[in-house]
């Protein structure tokens, strides 16, 4: 078999299972095994794979009809333009968090302070605190999460994309553990509701429950955060939060009652969403 007759068999396969994308997400799982950037692949649809590698592809594409996201299967996400490694034991980066990156870089461009600390909560792979550190190369970035798999996936990524000096990693529950005053405290922390839960899609049910129930109304570790925050953070700091748009209310008022003489202000993502939330004080 050769490679075009593979990958219109594979499209088929996905075409049958009603798996969205199919000849991109074809393209991307032959393109893995065999190790082909685009131009290669294309230039070489009519040379025969080899037999083990068609298994392996065979193996990957089963995969994916049976739910497992394409990321796990690649072991692999593009987050504000860098290639991040991920498995399930980490929630795979959305494109819509990018904004929490934009939002941290435009403030820290605007403060006097030349070596700023940040601390991601909850970084998971990395995505947020990475994208960070290596956009803004004069801050001093840490990044925490409960889940000790999470912190080692962080530290490869921090590695591979040559931002280690920059960040610093901390097993903790929230700001639990953090003893160091900081300037920004961003976090993509797990939002969604119960009633949300029971409604995921079978994709989205194989990434870690831990990184994305938020307890019955979605708020419980958001409100834990905004109530540590005050303790945590230096004069004229910034708290920046992914958020549901259902929860801005319940959290405006909070954020407003933890730093009374400041306001909140809400932030729109790519599909004018509003998916962020920010305090400076």
């Amino acid at each position: 078999m050769n490679l075009r007759e593979l990958w219109v068999d594979t499209k088929k396969e996905l075409d049958s299972s009603n798996i969205p994308d199919s000849n991109i997400e074809s393209e991307v799982i032959i393109r893995k095994v065999l190790d082909l950037d685009r131009n290669n692949f294309f230039a070489t649809l009519n040379n025969p794979v080899p037999i083990r590698k068609t298994a392996q592809i065979k193996k990957n594409l089963q995969q994916r009809i049976s739910g497992t996201p394409l990321s796990y299967i690649t072991k692999n996400r593009e987050f504000f333009g860098i290639d991040f490694f991920v498995n399930e034991n980490v929630l795979i980066p959305r494109q819509e968090s990018e904004l929490l990156v934009k939002k941290v870089i435009s403030y820290c461009k605007k403060q006097k302070e030349t070596k700023l600390t940040i601390v991601d909560v909850g970084t998971g792979s990395g995505a947020l605190a990475i994208s960070i550190a290596k956009n803004l190369k004069n801050t001093n970035v840490i990044a925490t999460d409960i889940s000790n798999k999470a912190l080692q996936i962080a530290k490869k990524n921090a590695k591979n994309i040559d931002v280690s000096r920059n960040i610093s990693f901390l097993h903790s529950n929230l700001l639990e553990n953090l003893k160091t005053p900081v300037n920004i405290i961003v976090a993509n922390l797990p939002y969604l509701t119960s009633k949300e839960m029971n409604t995921l899609s079978l994709e989205v049910k194989k990434e870690p429950t831990i990184a994305l129930f938020g307890g019955e109304d979605g708020t419980d570790l958001i409100v834990k955060l905004i109530r540590q925050a005050p303790k945590h953070l230096k004069k004229n700091g910034n708290l920046i939060l992914e958020i549901s748009p259902s929860q801005k209310n319940i959290i405006f008022s909070l954020m407003k009652k933890s730093f009374p003489k400041s306001k909140p202000k809400i932030h729109k993502d790519y599909a004018k969403i509003e998916r962020a939330i920010s305090i400076e004080i």
